[in-house]
């Protein structure tokens, strides 16, 4: 009985290995070259997002280009579009001086992270 299994075991993962084969070696190597591109290293620039037909260098911070599937800079791309900017709400209240709410909502303004505001209980000066 274990020989049969083990025969069968071998057919199927036969089987498996030549369909997984021809799948890759029929992808045109068109479509290979359609699907990767080629990137400047990171330098928090927007050209960070752009693909490149070939290896080179970057023309806006000259940084060389790499080559990478399109895929995943695209889902890269999609999540820091998706983060949502945090809110920091500077609270007011009688007796406060000028420093103690513009130098903490000078410093969150100055990233990009953060929706700044100021709250009070009153709206009197």
């Amino acid at each position: 009985m274990r020989v049969i299994l083990g025969n069968y075991r071998s057919l199927l993962l036969a089987g498996w290995l030549s369909l997984l084969v021809s799948v890759v070696w029929a992808q045109p190597v068109s479509s290979l070259a359609t699907m990767m591109a080629y990137y400047s290293e990171p330098c928090g620039s927007s050209c960070d997002e752009e693909a490149h037909a070939g290896p080179g260098r970057c023309l806006h911070c000259a940084k060389p280009l790499i080559g990478r599937a399109r895929a995943v800079v695209d889902s890269i791309a999609q999540r820091t579009q998706q983060t949502k900017k945090r809110n920091v709400a500077i609270f007011i209240h009688n007796g406060v001086e000028v420093l103690d709410f513009a130098g903490p909502s000078e410093v969150f303004a100055a990233t990009q992270g953060f929706n700044v505001y100021t709250v009070s209980l009153t709206k009197e000066p």
